[in-house]
């Protein structure tokens, strides 16, 4: 199974404690690509989620219905393994670089999706020789390896793409018909739409705008609540301005970009705001939250 083999690549990382200013994300199937993000005549015939750690993952396989040996050829999979915080997703996504920057790394990956495709045609396949290429980098958060793999019955000629974005890598294998070479139109459509389907689901919103809680009062410390984001962002970060009496007419407060700001004596006449800015590898969006009572 391809779910195996990316639960056994990847790294068990500490997870994130939850962040209450993040709606949950969009189901794990929705960042997935559909049989219409292939060549026609593609059908789901498996798909199924798991839970590993800090990590789910949902995988999705596509068959035309061809047949190598005993089983359908899979013509495709795509995979997505969302991680609880950005920071064990890019270390994998690091790890993985490594891994393929070498000859015996990018061989043991190569067969461990090998197997994959090809496990249900046991008895019926010998695989003779597996050549697997250098990684190509497609951008700076995605890469491609290509496969090629000489059986008794035909060769097969693979590409295995990887996505990075936050806090998903994404998966997109495509295995050609025995003797016919895959596009690089195919895989050029398959890895646009598997990076669509995740950046749509990581795009940076706010909902609920953040909120200033503490006594307006000099010596007092007033705490920001970040309020409520779709689109998962790994970051915030504030900016703390003094305004006039009504809320408006607001300067920014040099250094003041902490989760809190203490009042001091300064700071008598004026009402305050923070804005609040929420971050990902995708895009990121300010927040303002309304202003507090004017301090005596």
């Amino acid at each position: 199974m391809a779910t195996t083999a990316i639960c056994a690549l990847v790294l068990a990382a500490t997870a994130a404690g939850s962040r209450r200013a993040s709606t949950p994300l969009q189901s794990l199937a929705s960042m997935a690509l559909a049989p219409g993000d292939f060549q026609p005549g593609a059908k789901v015939v498996e798909q199924a989620t798991t839970r590993s750690g800090d990590q789910q993952v949902f995988v999705r396989r596509f068959s035309t219905g061809v047949r190598l040996g005993i089983q359908p050829l899979l013509t495709a999979v795509s995979e997505v393994v969302l991680y609880n915080d950005a920071s064990s997703s890019t270390s994998d996504f690091a790890l993985l670089q490594s891994q393929l920057a070498t000859k015996s790394g990018r061989r043991s990956f190569a067969t461990e999706f090998t197997h994959g495709f090809l496990a249900g045609a046991k008895g019926k396949l010998k695989v003779i020789k597996t050549v697997v290429g250098p990684p190509v980098a497609l951008d700076a958060n995605s890469l491609g390896l290509p496969v090629t793999v000489t059986t008794n019955l035909g060769t097969l000629r693979m590409a295995i793409d990887v996505v990075h974005v936050d806090r998903i890598l994404g998966m997109v294998f495509l295995a050609g018909l025995p003797n016919r070479k895959i596009a690089a139109a195919d895989t050029a459509r398959a890895n646009a739409a598997a990076e669509a389907r995740i950046k749509t689901a990581f795009t940076v919103a706010n909902s609920e705008a953040p909120t200033i809680s503490g006594e307006a009062q000099q010596g007092q410390t007033l705490t920001v609540d970040e309020g409520s984001w779709v689109g998962a962002p790994s970051s915030f970060s504030y900016a703390w301005a003094r305004c006039d009496t009504t809320g408006g007419t607001c300067t920014p407060i040099d250094g003041a970009t902490d989760k809190t700001y203490t009042l001091t004596t300064a700071d008598s006449g004026f009402t305050f705001r923070v804005t609040v800015t929420g971050t990902n590898t995708v895009n990121s969006q300010q927040a303002a939250s309304s202003p507090t009572a004017a301090i005596p």
